[in-house]
């Protein structure tokens, strides 16, 4: 593959030792991590778990399902398997071309062919869009990217009663050497309906690529497209353009110009309406920010859909840990306003790049819950989305991939199914169900320590951005679930 088209390939071939594993199924600090369902790669070295989708309920049991690809599986031919989010069992499985690393990119395509069950698509240097009811391959559109480093479904954009499709190929040269290009492609043909070339030599346009729903009120949804080599540090940018014609609506730019590293990079999507002003918002991931001791240890933004501020910003909590690899999921401690789940694969609190990741609330930004791995090397929150209620406890699940000792050749890939559990209430420091005057001068008492009560962000000390977390969450604590 052109490295230009794999630098996260090649960060995690970097982080990857070959050091042989201790557990198979891998354990965690956290005594209240319940894994419901492991899933694993067949291969050493299959690169199991590089990325994961959830691709909503196919099979009409009310469970979502997912998708995960091992990229490197026979050589690089790549294998893209969909599996049953009720029992995991296998519902699909497609071995790629040879040498395509089939399924480096994939996701939901919404209902393509108008049979009223939304299908699905994976990418690389194959791109097939599969039926939903059947699996049958509806579109093979391989010939619009030589490699297509991100691929997702767009909603309807030329109002014809089909889904259509999103193709981000970073590589594209047709305006300037490595500038990229997106394309939206008819759900109904597989024609090409429009195209937005990169600005300027190295862009990377198509780094990334989502779905965002209508922001700009022309009753066509939008989309949003990373730009991963763009800005004046080359650091990144990501461009929420209209589905109608690709033209800019907004410019998405990281709060620090020069720590950022890969802004837009495979990590940008729609991720529900956070700010409740009815217009969906944005996620947008940069594993790698950061500068001198803090080098690759990351961020993660939440991008107002409607006017492209920025709602909230999510640092690394612990330096060099490779934070970002995430998206906005929807509401799991019941406010009613989605929440945000970030992977930090090189995460070593529980083993050397064992990997953890960071539930946070979407509402105040608040620590909810983490997951720290303890298998070293592993990687674990390569990609990290929700699932849905998987076992029925009427809590929101979620699949967590470690992909790292797959990276090292020395074990299969996993993808973790955890349970949800009842949350906390962070900011509620006095223990009445109210965040209010007693939790303030709780943590005016604590500001400028490192107490974990009042660090209510957690990132290690207790500071102004504690004391936003509290006004933002002020009020009742969330009835949604029991606490």
């Amino acid at each position: 593959m052109n490295p230009l088209r794999s630098t996260r390939l090649t960060c995690a071939l970097l982080m990857a030792t070959f050091a042989v594993p201790q557990l198979a199924s891998g354990q965690f600090v956290e005594p209240d991590v319940d894994v419901i369902r492991l899933l694993s790669g067949e291969q050493d070295g299959d690169y199991f778990g590089w990325i994961a989708a959830n691709v909503g309920d196919l099979d009409g049991d009310g469970v979502d399902e997912a998708l995960v690809p091992a990229i490197a599986f026979d050589g690089f031919a790549g294998r893209v398997t969909l599996f049953s989010g009720s029992d995991g069992s296998v519902l699909n499985d497609v071995v790629g071309a040879p040498g395509t690393a089939f399924g480096y990119t994939l996701g939901p395509a919404g209902d393509v062919d108008g049979d009223g069950i939304d299908d699905y698509i994976a990418g690389g240097g194959q791109i097939l869009v599969f039926s939903g009811a059947d699996h049958h391959v509806i579109h093979d559109l391989s010939a619009l990217a030589a490699f297509s480093d991100g691929v997702h479904g767009a909603g309807d954009v030329n109002g014809d009663g089909h889904a259509d499709l999103l193709i981000g190929e970073q590589a594209a040269s047709f305006s300037a050497p490595n500038a990229g290009r997106v394309s939206a492609v008819s759900g109904a043909d597989g024609s090409v309906l429009w195209t937005r070339d990169g600005a300027a030599e190295g862009d990377l346009l198509g780094s990334a690529v989502g779905a965002v729903g209508d922001v700009n009120h022309d009753r066509v949804p939008d989309v949003v497209v990373g730009s991963s080599g763009a800005g004046p540090f080359d650091g990144g940018r990501a461009l929420v353009l209209s589905g109608v014609d690709g033209a800019l609506i907004h410019t998405l730019q990281p709060a620090d110009e020069q720590a950022a590293r890969q802004f837009g990079a495979f990590f940008a999507s729609g991720a529900g309406d956070f700010d409740r002003d009815g217009v969906g918002d944005i996620y947008i991931g940069d594993f790698a920010a950061g500068m001198s001791e803090r080098e690759n240890t990351g961020a993660a933004y939440i991008f107002s859909g409607r006017t492209g501020r920025r709602i909230h910003v999510f640092r690394g909590l612990e330096p060099g840990e490779t934070f970002g690899l995430g998206r906005g999921i929807e509401d799991v401690n019941g406010d009613g306003v989605p929440d945000v789940l970030v992977g930090a694969i090189t995460n070593s609190i529980g083993a050397p790049a064992a990997g953890a990741t960071y539930l946070f609330s979407g509402r105040s930004g608040a620590l909810l819950r983490t997951f720290t791995a303890t298998l070293a090397n592993d990687n674990f929150g390569g990609d990290v989305i929700g699932t849905g209620d998987v076992d029925a406890d009427g809590l929101p699940d979620f699949l967590m991939t470690a992909p790292g000792l797959s990276f090292a050749g020395v074990d299969h890939g996993r993808a973790y199914v955890i349970a949800g559990n009842v949350l906390p209430c962070p900011a509620d420091l006095s223990g009445d169900d109210w965040v209010g005057l007693r939790d303030f001068l709780r943590l005016r008492r604590l500001f400028g320590g490192t107490d974990e009560r009042g660090d209510l962000n957690g990132d290690g000390r207790v500071d102004i951005r504690d004391v936003v977390v509290l006004v933002r969450d002020a009020g009742a604590c969330a009835p949604g679930f029991p606490r």
